[in-house]
């Protein structure tokens, strides 16, 4: 009996795992950000990251603190833009819900000091990509984003050519351009990178151009994933069911203030932390 269960038991797991086969792409992540109550990034390269004024929500899975809140002129900031350095082939990912609606939504952003490119919902409830080189190009989804629902948008930046996914799907898209060259980039155009700062939910620090609602699992590949990785990414956040995530600030507060007051006995006397404190020092709870 007991065998039995083991054989069914790895029967299960083998068909679980194998369904995510397609999901080769771990080397190619440049960010990864679960906002599971706190700011890190859990690729590879375990970027720094800073944020400002946000706010833990509920995820698409209704898991107490899985995504965050950017209405409050939020952000996250990443450090480490080196490891974006000139790519001209790249994908960008996140789980967006709209509140709702505003001019500039922003969920990737590199435009200080100069204006390189943004990902974002317009006040139509469409994404739109666009970056600048000499003149503005610009694509925008044709269907448009609806108030409070979760959706999965996916942005494919392959050299000259610019795809735009929402929920798995390939979106059919209109483009603005300074020439007409329908879905295509010109050779010459190229992103420039040379903006020295990478935002996720704003457009920089203090701006007012936040996404207007909550993000949730931002991602960066340097290669053009596929449908096939895209719907099997959308799969494994699909999976994250009945979680309660902790508040990575509030657990190292709540440390902070023990270990200080077994040591000095009251509040008003604290001089010196026991631990570093933690860089997302204003992630709020939404409980």
């Amino acid at each position: 009996m007991k065998n039995t269960a083991t054989l069914l038991f790895l029967i299960i797991f083998g068909c679980s795992f194998g369904q995510y086969k397609n999901l080769k792409i771990d080397r190619s992540l440049l960010l990864q950000l679960p906002m599971n109550g706190n700011i890190k990034d859990s690729s590879p390269l375990a970027l720094k990251t800073t944020c400002h004024n946000l706010e833990t929500v509920p995820d698409k899975n209704n898991n107490e603190n899985g995504a965050f809140s950017f209405e409050n002129s939020g952000y996250i900031q990443i450090e480490n833009i080196e490891a974006f350095r000139n790519l001209q082939t790249f994908s960008f990912c996140s789980w967006v819900y709209l509140t709702t609606y505003s001019g500039h939504g922003n969920i990737f952003s590199k435009a200080s000091p100069g204006r390189d490119f943004n990902l974002q919902i317009d006040e139509n409830g469409q994404v739109n990509f666009h970056f600048y080189d000499e003149n503005y190009y610009h694509w925008y989804s044709k269907a448009k984003l609806d108030l409070k629902k979760w959706y999965h948008i996916v942005l494919v930046f392959d050299k000259n050519e610019v795809n735009l996914f929402i929920n798995g799907k390939k979106a059919q898209t209109n483009t603005y351009f300074p020439d007409t060259y329908d879905n295509k980039i010109p050779f010459y155009k190229k992103i420039k990178w040379e903006g020295q700062e990478l935002f996720i939910g704003n457009i920089g620090t203090y701006a007012g151009e936040c996404f207007p609602g909550y993000l949730d699992d931002a991602r960066i590949y340097e290669k053009a994933i596929t449908p096939i990785e895209i719907t099997d990414i959308m799969k494994l956040k699909n999976l994250e069911n009945n979680k309660k995530y902790v508040s990575d600030f509030e657990s190292y507060e709540t440390q902070y203030k023990q270990s200080t007051e077994e040591r000095i006995g009251t509040k008003e006397n604290w001089t010196e932390p026991m631990m570093e404190m933690p860089r997302n020092e204003t992630i709020k709870s939404s409980k």
